[in-house]
Order: C-alpha cells, then structure tokens, then sequence
C-alpha cells in the first residue's frame, strides 16, 4: 500500500462539465454501505445536485429506503439495452425525485430477481459518464465484490469511501479487496475508509489501526444508533432528515464535510457552517 498521505490524500480536480463521482463500497456485506450512501447523499443535496446510484445487477436494496409508489424506472431498463445506443436522456429518464430534498434524484438498482441483468463494465462507464453530466455529485452504493461492473466503477470514479465496521475479519477483508484494487491498478486519486459502527462492541480494534493496516487515511467514524436507523427507515426517510440533532446524524455530517473538502466542484462555495440545518 502506498503512503495514506500522498496522492491520494490531495483534493481532487474536478473535469469541466462533469460532476464528482464518490465510490461507497464495502469490505463485506451488511456493513451499512448503503444507509450511509443515501444520508452522505442527501447531506451532499442540500447544496448540490446529488444523484444517488444503486449500481447492482439484482436485489436493490435502496427502494426499500423509500418504497415509492408507483415503482419507478431503474437501472434494470437500462441494462436491457445495448450500452453504445444508451443516451443521456434515457438515464435521465430512470431517474427518481425524492421530494424531501430537491437536491436529490435516486437510480434505483433492479427490484426482479427473476431474471438477473448482465451488469457489463460498458454499461457501467455509460451510465456514470451520463450521470456524471447531470449532477454536481455522483454516490455510487457499490456491492462488496471485486467484480468486473466494480472494476469499472472504481476506476470511473474520483473518490472511493471503502466502508468496515470495527471488527478484525472485515479490516481483512477490505486490506483483500484494496489490494485487488491496486493490483488492477484502477485506485481512484483519492481514497480513504469510515468506520461504521452499526452496535457497540465489547474489544473493537483502535482506529489507528485502519490507517497502519489499510495504507489509506480515515476518513470518519459513525457511532451507533441502530434504534434511529431503524425508526427513520421506519419513516421512509434519511436518517440526517428524521433526526438532524443526533449523534448519528452530526458523525456522518462531518464525514460528507471531509468528503466535500477532498472533491467539492464548487471551489469557491464556504465548506463551513451547518451541514445538517442546510
């Protein structure tokens, strides 16, 4: 691993005419890679175009987080077609407002699992360059595989959040799969871990270790509130929406804050002040 504080510690250059695009990806299943995504996200579009990407071949989870009815397009209509013939307009399409915050539109992943889509790394960098024409910001909620699709997002993307719960197996798990991404040599210009800590543990590792261990910087860590996640998922809403005050909610704010000093698109906007009051 190279060194946490060289180049992937710089801020990142933004291309002209096309948004950031943050990488959420978790060293194992069941980490809390999507619950963080969606509020990283809809702290992000309180001052941005957000949009929020499911990018799986099956099984969306982040529909569950809303359950809008009718169901909206998703990203199953677009894969059903030939990623070359792909527009703007059609990724446009599958897009869905949340009302909550006007800031943000959502691309669902496929609801079906009765025939799995083919999530090609060609559709893959499609999709993300007509996003990335279309919002400031870009949240991709990637699965814990080293896949070929996440091959391709990784390397389309400009920061990677790699998201671990404070326990021993899933720091090996994500030193595995960041080696995986060295060795394909697709590591985006800046990247970094959060910790997420879904209950509280009894003999958790020190968070020094993430850094010594993983060869990246930390980029924050989120206490426990699995009663608050469950209530606002509850109420079909962000938990930084359902309780802005909480502990939760203000540990996530300053890592989206981290996240925009490292990628902001907007160079000359404030980056202090508050986050969750908007």
């Amino acid at each position: 691993m190279s060194d946490p504080q060289g180049e992937r510690g710089d801020t990142i250059s933004s291309r002209a005419g096309s948004g950031a695009i943050l990488a959420f990806v978790g060293a194992k299943g069941g980490v809390g890679t999507t619950t963080l995504a969606l509020n990283a996200a809809s702290l992000l579009a309180r001052h941005h175009r957000v949009i929020l990407t499911e990018l799986r071949p099956q099984c969306g989870a982040l529909y569950h987080y809303f359950r809008t009815r009718p169901a909206p397009r998703n990203l199953a209509d677009l894969l059903a077609g030939e990623p070359a013939r792909t527009r703007v307009a059609d990724v446009q399409a599958c897009l869905w407002q949340y009302t909550g915050l006007p800031g943000l539109r959502v691309l669902f992943g496929p609801q079906s699992i009765d025939e799995p889509m083919a999530l090609s790394p060609a559709h893959v960098r499609v999709v993300l360059d007509s996003l990335a024409q279309l919002a400031d910001y870009v949240v991709l909620d990637l699965p814990p595989a080293c896949s070929e699709a996440n091959r391709a997002a990784v390397q389309r993307s400009d920061l990677l959040a790699l998201v671990l719960e404070r326990d021993p197996i899933c720091l090996l798990s994500a030193r595995v799969m960041l080696e995986a991404f060295e060795k394909w040599k697709i590591m985006p210009q800046v990247a970094g871990a959060v910790v997420v800590n879904r209950v509280a543990l009894a003999l958790p590792f020190d968070l020094s270790e993430v850094e010594t261990q993983l060869g990246i910087p930390l980029f924050g860590a989120i206490p426990p509130a699995p009663e608050l996640c469950l209530a606002a998922r509850q109420a079909l809403t962000p938990l930084v929406v359902f309780d802005a005050d909480s502990l939760a909610a203000g540990g996530i704010g300053q890592f989206v804050l981290h996240l925009r000093i490292r990628s902001r698109v907007v160079p000359d906007e404030p980056l202090r002040g508050s986050l969750l009051r908007g």
